[in-house]
């Protein structure tokens, strides 16, 4: 080839480059939860090719906000955020406080002044991240800008893993954790928020816990519900979504299966409700495809009933 038609070819795919590039622009989103179609009750793939392998998610207050972790690259679980700007919906970004060490299992504080989350990060924030994970956080300045992670300490964070915070409104976090001493290989915990001051966890015992794992928790704004998946008997799959409610004298019921809308022969968790309480988001591999899942909270009033 000479060097005249190597000129040539370079300047024609720079040509083409631009417009194979608006072949793949991001879509123009407007609306609520993306401008997706709403579910029905049948559990749908939410945002399907809008979000990047994600696990788990939690919208802002407003609803302008999404934020999910995702499982690529280095490291190898980082937190995303989609945004409404001016209108419509930004493709996934990795947010400032994110993307050097593994972070995930977020969950945003009901007012949506904290985004709490685990992570392997180094406690003073620089060198090789730590080998079990910690709960922390980050808060909003006055701005609304993100200040920089803190760790929420001891009596929460351990040398063993604590996992999958979930913030009611009065401050009180639950999480998941394997610590010696449990009910089973992971147990689920909560710690009071008194005097500016997490109490030291206490395991939530029976009937949630029990001799089989009992992970992600997600506890109402008012406690007046716990969702969890666990490994049960009895179960429609690998892992199951369970929820329990909480009675006037602050006792958990017994949990019951979501049903099979839900639930299905793999693995289903990361189960979360809307704000507005209106669908149940879940984590999910059915039908082989893994990803993030939707259902009008409709179909579960059978559930909240205990008919289930």
């Amino acid at each position: 080839m000479t060097h005249r038609r190597m000129l040539l070819t370079c300047l024609l795919v720079a040509l083409c480059r631009p417009l194979g590039a608006r072949a793949q622009e991001f879509p123009v989103l407007t609306g609520a939860y993306l401008g997706q179609e709403e579910p029905g009750i049948t559990a749908t793939l939410f945002a399907p090719g809008l979000l990047i392998r994600p696990l788990g998610l939690s919208f802002t207050p407003d609803g302008k906000e999404l934020y999910y972790a995702s499982w690529r690259g280095d490291p190898r679980v980082r937190i995303m955020v989609m945004k409404v700007v001016d209108g419509r919906w930004t493709e996934s970004e990795t947010p400032l406080f994110s993307g050097t060490y593994e972070d995930w299992d977020l969950n945003l504080s009901p007012d949506g002044r904290r985004l709490y989350f685990s992570s392997k990060r180094p406690v003073g924030g620089e060198g090789e991240q730590r080998p079990d994970a910690d709960i922390w956080y980050v808060e909003r300045d006055a701005s609304g800008a993100w200040g920089e992670p803190q760790r929420l300490g001891s009596p929460v964070n351990t040398d063993g893993d604590e996992v999958h915070p979930t913030v009611t409104s009065d401050g009180t976090i639950y999480f998941f954790s394997g610590s010696e001493g449990g009910m089973g290989s992971a147990d689920i915990y909560r710690s009071r928020f008194v005097n500016g001051r997490y109490t030291t966890p206490e395991n939530l015992g029976a009937p949630i816990n029990t001799e089989v794992a009992e992970m992600d928790p997600f506890v109402a704004p008012d406690e007046s519900y716990l969702v969890f998946h666990s490994r049960a008997e009895g179960g429609y799959g690998e892992n199951d979504l369970y929820i329990s409610f909480r009675s006037s004298d602050g006792s958990w019921g017994e949990p019951v299966n979501m049903g099979p809308e839900i639930n299905g022969e793999g693995n289903d968790y990361c189960g979360r409700f809307s704000i507005d309480g209106r669908f149940f988001f879940f984590s999910s591999t059915k039908n082989g495809v893994r990803g993030i899942y939707w259902i009008d909270a409709k179909v579960l009033e059978d559930v909240r009933r205990g008919r289930m």
